[in-house]
């Protein structure tokens, strides 16, 4: 059987799909490791007031948010999707002497949009005004939490403690309370927002997405929105 090299533009492209794939791994699991440690920390130290209990009341929902805003994993496996594209295209164009090279190009052209490095057109007003609003509640119920994170850390950081020693124990206790608020009332928005980002991300960086699976993603967040 007759062989080839494929050429090396899309080894690179090939390589630095890899290099992406592993780099956000690594922060994904950097990230979650951080959680764990400031997690526990927060509960052995949750009574002493310390001033790096403080400042670990503010960085886990930063963390926690930077994550969501972010999603590590998610890229991860965005890249990990192009990387084996990418070498599938140029294992079949190897061993296939009579494969042109415009089937890389195709190849590389599919890869950029599951990285979503090339955008092809704007996803409608209406469904990206459906998104925000969708951001708008997660953040109403999200703020009291950030709210009393702040309050902790200038508590534990003053000299004189307000004169309230029992503010010791209410702010962790308030922030506990909040957080499984935050988490029960933010979970139909943010399973609504999770759809309609999906398919805007589709619509603007896939070409062979469609308007109908932008009105699909709106019918599946209203329900979820909707709790059914």
């Amino acid at each position: 059987m007759e062989t080839r090299t494929a050429p090396q533009w899309i080894r690179e492209r090939k390589k630095s799909y890899a290099r992406a794939w592993a780099e956000w791994g690594g922060c994904t699991l950097l990230w979650i490791l951080g959680l764990a440690v400031w997690s526990v920390y927060m509960v052995i130290h949750a009574t002493r007031g310390a001033p790096a209990y403080a400042v670990a009341c503010f960085l886990w929902p930063a963390t926690a948010i930077g994550m969501q805003a972010l999603r590590p994993f998610k890229r991860a496996k965005r890249y990990e999707n192009a990387a084996r594209s990418m070498e599938d295209a140029i294992a079949r164009y190897e061993l296939s002497a009579d494969r042109p090279e415009s089937t890389l190009i195709d190849a590389d052209r599919r890869a950029r949009e599951m990285v979503r490095a090339e955008r092809i057109r704007t996803a409608p007003q209406w469904i990206r005004d459906k998104r925000r609003r969708c951001w708008m509640g997660i953040v109403g119920w999200t703020s009291p939490v950030a709210l009393t994170c702040l309050l902790q850390v200038a508590y534990d950081l003053s000299r004189w403690r307000w004169g309230w020693p029992w503010l010791a124990v209410a702010f962790p206790v308030a922030f506990a309370l909040l957080l499984v608020i935050a988490m029960l009332k933010t979970g139909r928005p943010v399973t609504a927002e999770r759809i309609l980002s999906e398919a805007i991300e589709r619509y603007e960086y896939e070409s062979a997405a469609t308007d109908g699976e932008l009105m699909e993603a709106d019918r599946r967040a209203t329900d979820a929105l909707a709790g059914r």
